[in-house]
């Protein structure tokens, strides 16, 4: 409701376009929806479900909009940077509207750091997760809890798969015929969500798929 009057007051110029009116305006997002990404997240081959037959692994399915600039770099960048919490609402809707997300599925968020959830006031994985509920109906479930904190700035790809090792746990069984989609704003690496993944499988999943933002290239 807050967003809504400061909104009205003082409207926002559209972060792609510059229109005044909201964060992300109407035909900017059916632009950024109609241009989501259908290339596989690792080697760019083309796939319709974000990951070819030679990437398929820790998850079966892979879901982002684009790469981590313009418009999308702002979604992912202003919810932990500048505290502006209405882009999480708009980078759910972008996903609701772009992904066909099951109901019946569960979204599980990757678990922010204690620290940089003191550090900004709130989880900003969270408030995503929480907004894609609300716009698909599918439960918002943070079953992941962190064993262990890493910090994964400027090191390398090999760094980063070894930093997260054990890094997650689930502390209940899981139901095989259950859809766990783990929930990011970026990947880099994919070592988070590939560590992630395999702990959700340890405790009974099987069908897992990734939704993000973007991808923002380790290069």
């Amino acid at each position: 409701m807050l967003d809504g009057l400061l909104s009205w007051l003082a409207p926002h110029p559209c972060i792609s376009c510059g229109a005044l009116g909201t964060l992300l305006c109407s035909y900017c997002k059916k632009y950024i929806i109609g241009h989501k990404t259908r290339h596989c997240l690792w080697c760019n081959r083309p796939s319709r479900h974000g990951l070819c037959d030679l990437h398929v692994g820790d998850y079966y399915r892979a879901y982002w909009l684009g790469d981590r600039y313009g418009a999308l770099q702002t979604l992912v960048d202003d919810p932990k940077l500048r505290g502006r919490r209405e882009a999480s609402r708009v980078a759910a809707q972008l996903l609701a509207a772009a992904f066909h997300i099951p109901p019946s599925a569960w979204l599980v968020p990757l678990p922010t750091s204690t620290k940089h959830v003191r550090m900004r006031g709130y989880d900003h994985t969270a408030a995503l997760v929480y907004h894609v509920s609300r716009a698909t109906g599918a439960l918002a479930r943070p079953i992941l809890q962190r064993a262990r904190h890493f910090v994964q700035k400027d090191v390398s790809r090999a760094e980063r798969f070894a930093q997260v090792q054990g890094a997650f746990v689930v502390n209940e069984a899981l139901n095989p015929a259950t859809l766990y989609i783990l929930v990011d704003d970026v990947v880099t690496s994919g070592a988070s969500a590939a560590e992630a993944a395999r702990s959700l499988r340890a405790a009974g999943a099987r069908q897992i798929w990734l939704l993000c933002i973007a991808r923002q290239p380790l290069d």
